[in-house]
């Protein structure tokens, strides 16, 4: 370890200081992660995409009664090619907490706070209570951790880093005590149920990690077995399930489609050069990463980082492969998104808090410490700032307001929509499907007026309040049900 036992243990005023009142400061970030995850999470609208889809799946699992099949508009669904284990997140926050945005949203939110709890925990087992502070400081502070399909969205990815996180602490572990790897076994096979191919990545750290230490050596047969057993009997068991109602299908469309296709191609035009994620890091983390180099800078020039190397190999070589290994993956595969590499920003929290807890440790008697103290505080700073004016910014959804807040009920109607101004026309998209569902239990049906005039069945339409509306009202003889100055209900 590299915090030094004895005299030299409050080598400076500062270290004594951050020391001294470690559980006073940690509260007070965490307050700061609790603002941050909580602040208008009830109010902020559905995102149209991963969020939606998800929630879509989620909520029509329960009223399927089917926990393996995921449907989209009750209709098998191809597209979203996950497994379950990130839609039966969204229904036990359903269930707790109602079908609504807090509920929806909770089991993410909860696993970001539970990642950031482990970083903390980690840090401050291994490097020190400095590096514990600063490690949780700069979780907090991550906007893209936030705001990127992560931490405040109901998508899968805040989980995958909570068992991405719990996958590679438990290799590190292993270094110490080898039944720790079937944690990193078990984690990963969980990640997959959850986020499918992504947690390739977490193979990809978790074996460079036991060749580069060599644990790779020390596992015997027996010890193998049950890491293998582990690591993928979740999964063989819930395929074994899913292929019960539809046959291989999904499976193959699994692997055609969000692995090799993805890898091979640029799906949905989500392209970018080789370098995308490192643009992507130095646009949103630029000044943490700074801090980083300054902090090895520091270190070298004190003559430190040998010797910080040494005392914590296992843990720097974990945490360098755990940022490093994702980053290369993501970077040669074709098809880039920002949330692809949100697993990388615990380990970029965990590598800045150990070099802050060894740099200020280096120096007895300098204003050095001081400076970087502040410095780092000034940056998280800048970040915070940052995050709460995106959150305070956050649109409006004129269409989800209406289907939450108007009293009628249309639980066993089809629902059309006609809505050209503002909503692209006569299709319903994903966010306002699962606000139907979720706060209406209703069920949306395309094509529009042509297709709401042929209905058979008992049906309501959703117009722009506007004279087109209402021209359409009068010429088909409908009647109002519902209105306010945006949104009318008509049926006929």
């Amino acid at each position: 370890m590299s915090i030094k036992q004895g005299s030299n243990f409050y080598e400076n005023r500062l270290k004594r200081f951050l020391y001294k009142y470690y559980y006073i400061l940690i509260m007070m970030v965490f307050a700061v992660i609790l603002i941050n995850l909580f602040y208008k999470i009830g109010s902020e609208p559905i995102n149209d995409w991963d969020e939606a889809r998800h929630g879509i799946n989620a909520y029509e699992m329960i009223k399927n009664s089917n926990y393996i099949v995921n449907t989209y508009n009750y209709q098998n669904d191809y597209y979203n090619l996950k497994p379950p284990l990130s839609y039966w997140a969204i229904i036990i926050g359903f269930k707790i907490l109602g079908y609504n945005l807090v509920g929806l949203r909770f089991m993410s939110v909860l696993s970001a706070l539970s990642t950031i709890f482990l970083v903390t925990i980690f840090t401050y087992k291994r490097f020190g209570r400095i590096a514990s502070l600063i490690s949780s400081g700069v979780m907090a502070t991550s906007v893209q951790f936030f705001r990127s399909h992560c931490a405040r969205s109901a998508d899968a990815d805040s989980l995958y880093v909570l068992l991405f996180t719990i996958a590679v602490i438990g290799c590190i572990y292993a270094y110490y005590r080898l039944e720790f790897i079937y944690i990193s076994g078990l984690s990963f096979s969980f990640a997959f149920l959850d986020k499918s191919w992504h947690s390739i990545a977490i193979v990809g750290v978790v074996g460079c990690y036991l060749l580069v230490t060599k644990l790779i050596t020390k596992i015997n047969l027996k010890q193998w077995l049950i890491f293998f057993l582990c690591s993928f009997a979740p999964i063989f068991l819930w395929i074994f399930f899913r292929v019960r109602y539809d046959g291989y299908r999904f499976i193959k469309e699994m692997i055609n489609y969000d692995l090799l296709s993805r890898t091979s191609t640029a799906l949905e035009g989500h392209i970018g050069p080789w370098n995308y994620y490192l643009e992507l890091l130095c646009n949103n983390y630029i000044l943490y990463i700074a801090v980083i180099f300054i902090l090895i800078f520091i270190l070298i020039a004190s003559r430190g980082m040998l010797s910080s190397l040494r005392s914590n190999f296992a843990e720097y070589i974990g945490v360098i492969l755990w940022g490093l290994v994702p980053l290369i993956m993501f970077s040669i595969a074709k098809t880039k998104l920002s949330w692809y590499i949100v697993s990388i920003y615990p380990p970029l929290a965990i590598l800045l808090g150990a070099l802050a807890e060894e740099s200020i440790s280096a120096f007895k008697k300098s204003i050095i410490p001081i400076i970087l103290t502040v410095a780092i505080i000034c940056t998280g700073g800048i970040y915070e700032y940052k995050l709460l004016s995106i959150l305070k910014n956050s649109p409006r959804d004129i269409l989800e307001e209406y289907i939450k807040d108007s009293k009628i009920s249309i639980k066993d109607y089809d629902v059309y929509i006609y809505t050209p101004l503002q909503y692209g026309g006569a299709d319903w998209n994903q966010r306002n499907i699962l606000a139907l569902e979720m706060y209406k239990d209703g069920r949306a049906e395309n094509g529009g007026v042509k297709a709401f005039l042929k209905s058979k069945k008992s049906s309501v339409i959703l117009l722009n309040n506007n004279d087109e509306a209402r021209k359409i009202i009068k010429e088909n003889k409908l009647k109002i049900l519902d209105s306010d100055e945006n949104i009318i209900t008509a049926y006929r």
